[in-house]
């Protein structure tokens, strides 16, 4: 065995996750990847987005904060030993990088620094806050 595999942080929490959480990242996963379908087959409302100034950079910090908040609790605050990397909210970023790079080549869809910046945020927001209260809950 290798030792990027995931081990728990020594704040987690040991045993499975809460079924509220488990439920509650499920939910979201399946909201996430629809918002991604419409997105990428051109049916988003950009018209009523687009009429609040910086809404878009807003989705991106929620859209990204929600999952990495839920993910990192699914997986009791795992982290990558070897680099001393949270789990869930690295492999998370990495997708994210390349689904944004990925926007590039669709025609419904464009590549925004912006978008990227703001969505990095909030997986480290998201992940912050759920280790904060691990941290908090162990005390």
């Amino acid at each position: 065995m290798t030792d990027s595999t995931p081990t728990s942080a020594s704040t987690a929490a040991k045993g499975a996750p809460s079924k509220k959480v488990v439920f509650l990242s499920l939910t979201y996963g399946l909201f996430f990847l629809v918002v991604l379908v419409t997105a990428y087959t051109g049916h988003l409302p950009v018209r009523y987005i687009s009429q609040f100034q910086n809404a878009d950079k807003i989705g991106h910090l929620l859209l990204y904060f929600i999952p990495s908040y839920l993910g990192h609790r699914l997986f009791r605050c795992h982290h990558i030993k070897r680099f001393h990397l949270p789990f869930f909210p690295s492999l998370f970023a990495l997708f994210t990088i390349t689904e944004e790079l990925i926007q590039g080549f669709s025609p419904n869809r464009t590549l925004d620094a912006g978008d990227m910046v703001c969505s990095l945020l909030g997986i480290v927001v998201g992940y912050w806050l759920a280790q904060r209260q691990a941290q908090t809950a162990k005390s």
